[in-house]
């Protein structure tokens, strides 16, 4: 009986002895195998045609070799993926690239990484591109003459383009032409007109700028013409009476009821000028007639020849022109 209880123990602790001897040939057990943990973006919002970053990560560090991550996208025709990235050996992460492209409406796209059976997401809103600005290439102008702007948007404008409408505070003074501009597909801006009338006064006018309801503005100064030149033809004179001809010149175009000029002669009895000239309505120039005079030499101190200085002023400009007269012999 006592041997046949000594057999048993004997027998139990060999079947104890087996896992352990086991375990002990197989080497230790690797228990931190590199879970796949999470995937994210950054940012998880972008406009089409613009890049987001993907990150996956592990649980663990990757074992030798490095640890290859699956990845797909569940809507390539707005988001894509790499088809894989790896997670170098000794590192818990690695990054990868999303590349989106212009889309009309915002759109959900899922981001899926996949490693050892298990699956990660992340969902990259996609947005269609806002309207970011509207500038002018002059902020102030002459009444008359044309002003350029330019619509921006944040990102590519999708297939099809993007219609911005355009509109003015005051049509009278300046208008956008045409009242509306479509930014191509793939471009980010365009470029449009604004045709101004001539003004009396300075006027402020707000130039608008509208695409799926968000607004941006910009303001064009439109201001009067002002005299910006004095000319004489011819400006040397030898007969004993004659004319010569004045011009005066605006920067742009004279408002409705014309633009006045005071004129004046330095040497009256010599050459004398209109009291003032009128440039009509929608013109930039008016001629008037220096009317001048023969003299003898040595009267009023001149020698052979007086130099006459015309003079144009108007709204506090002032500019002048010099007639040469030669005394008569």
């Amino acid at each position: 009986m006592g041997q046949r209880r000594s057999t048993i123990i004997t027998l139990a602790g060999l079947l104890l002895a087996v896992p352990v001897i086991a375990l002990a040939q197989a080497g230790p057990l690797n228990v931190a195998s590199p879970v796949l943990s999470s995937v994210t973006l950054a940012p998880t919002n972008t406009t089409g045609g613009l890049n987001s970053t993907g990150q996956v990560n592990l649980v663990f560090s990757a074992p030798s070799g490095g640890r290859v991550v699956q990845l797909s996208s569940s809507n390539t025709a707005v988001a894509t993926v790499p088809a894989s990235v790896t997670v170098p050996e000794g590192e818990k992460t690695a990054s990868f690239s999303v590349t989106t492209f212009p889309v009309k409406e915002s759109t959900d796209v899922t981001i899926k990484a996949s490693a050892g059976g298990v699956n990660r997401t992340a969902v990259l809103t996609v947005l269609s591109p806002n309207l970011s600005s509207v500038t002018l290439l002059s902020t102030n102008i002459v009444g008359g003459h044309a002003s350029f702007g330019q619509v921006r948007l944040d990102g590519p404008a999708p297939a099809g383009g993007l219609v911005v409408q355009l509109s003015s505070s005051n049509s009278a003074v300046a208008t956008t032409v045409p009242a509306s501009v479509t930014v191509s597909a793939g471009a980010k801006t365009r470029s449009f007109a604004i045709a101004t009338s001539p003004v009396p006064n300075s006027v402020i006018v707000t130039i608008t700028a509208t695409a799926f309801e968000v607004t941006r503005t910009a303001q064009l100064t439109v201001a009067p013409p002002v005299l910006s030149s004095l000319t004489l033809a011819p400006t040397n004179v030898s007969d004993p009476f004659g004319t010569s001809t004045g011009q005066v010149s605006l920067s742009g175009p004279a408002p409705l009821g014309g633009f006045a000029v005071q004129l004046s002669s330095s040497v009256g009895a010599i050459a004398t000028v209109p009291a003032s000239v009128t440039v009509a309505a929608g013109a930039t120039t008016a001629s008037f007639a220096v009317t001048y005079r023969a003299f003898r030499a040595g009267t009023a101190g001149i020698a052979t020849a007086a130099a006459v200085t015309i003079t144009a002023t108007a709204d506090g400009v002032t500019k002048t022109a010099v007639l040469t007269v030669n005394s008569l012999q």
